[in-house]
């Protein structure tokens, strides 16, 4: 015989929801950390080092600084950057100019990112068009781990566009 829960809400014993469920059966999690954030610039430019970014979609937890993702609890975590190319000014970089970027780890909170989690390589073809890298992948992370972005080689692009250099993260679970 199978048994039945039925709820509409989970919550903890503070009163915190944890999960809500519709009546079609959806199941919505309003306090799982997750953030979206931009970088925007007012010119055109060209981005070597850590990349801080000064726009934020959402972030539900508070755990984005400009820097970093602070991970609140220890889970397994996905991460995505994406990123274009460009020279130092931010332009079309040269053709066989080669740009490396990797998404970095702290250990518990620390300042050393010394693991780099996932890394991109590509290697300029075009002098036309910037060209697009993406850098996705899951890690698990325990509580007060640090996640950022870095581009060792080469340049990413900002100017005044939304979607051009992004970094976006979730708990999974």
């Amino acid at each position: 015989m199978a048994s039945i829960i039925g709820v509409q809400e989970l919550q903890h014993t503070n009163g915190t929801s944890a999960a809500t469920i519709d009546s079609s059966g959806r199941m919505l999690t309003p306090a799982r950390p997750a953030f979206s954030v931009y970088r925007t610039d007012s010119s055109l430019t060209g981005i070597n080092g850590h990349v801080t970014f000064n726009n934020t979609h959402f972030d539900i937890g508070s755990n984005w600084n400009t820097n970093y993702f602070k991970a609140p609890i220890d889970g397994i975590y996905m991460f995505s950057w994406n990123m274009f190319s460009a020279d130092s000014a931010g332009q079309v970089a040269a053709a066989n100019s080669p740009v490396v970027a990797n998404i970095e780890k702290s250990t518990n909170g620390g300042s050393s990112y010394a693991t780099s989690l996932f890394e991109g390589v590509t290697n300029i073809v075009s002098t036309t068009y910037r060209e697009q890298m993406n850098l996705n992948g899951i890690i698990q992370l325990n509580a007060n781990d640090r996640i950022r972005c870095n581009v060792t080689t080469g340049h990413a692009f900002s100017d005044t566009r939304t979607d051009g250099l992004t970094f976006t993260g979730f708990l999974v679970g």
